[in-house]
């Protein structure tokens, strides 16, 4: 009797617990999924584009920015990204938000380590690719 009633109490407790909790909008869970997807999409561009030109990724990762988003693609591919974690159930919207920062973060690290090696290898003369950008 008495293992039936703890058993009563802590589904009770818990099934309240769960209750308590807010529960994300459309809007938010949207949102989120667009900029974890613009974040991880210029890591990865820096990731790629970084390690071949070191730190001219950044004159380059500029006028990607400027021309691509004249069109309507990266936008097209952040709201991919948007309606991925927006499909999510609201527990499964919990563990991606509390990842995604810790995963986003590494990447950032790892992209910084490969500019670095990238900018190393540039120095010592193993790669000689620049970004040049010539308008003539």
């Amino acid at each position: 009797m008495s293992d039936d009633l703890e058993r009563i109490a802590t589904t009770t407790k818990a099934l309240t617990t769960e209750a308590l909790k807010p529960q994300p909008n459309k809007l938010l869970k949207f949102i989120a999924g667009f900029f974890i997807t613009l974040i991880g999409l210029y890591e990865l561009a820096f990731l790629l584009v970084g390690a071949a030109y070191g730190t001219d990724v950044f004159d380059f990762i500029l006028i990607y920015s400027v021309f691509m988003h004249i069109t309507l693609l990266p936008f097209m591919l952040y709201g991919i990204g948007g309606f991925i974690i927006l499909s999510l159930s609201d527990q499964n919207y919990r563990a991606v938000t509390q990842q995604a920062p810790k995963i986003l973060f590494i990447g950032l690290l790892l992209c910084m380590v490969v500019i670095g090696i990238s900018e190393w290898a540039h120095q010592m003369g193993i790669l000689d690719s620049r970004f040049r950008l010539d308008w003539r």
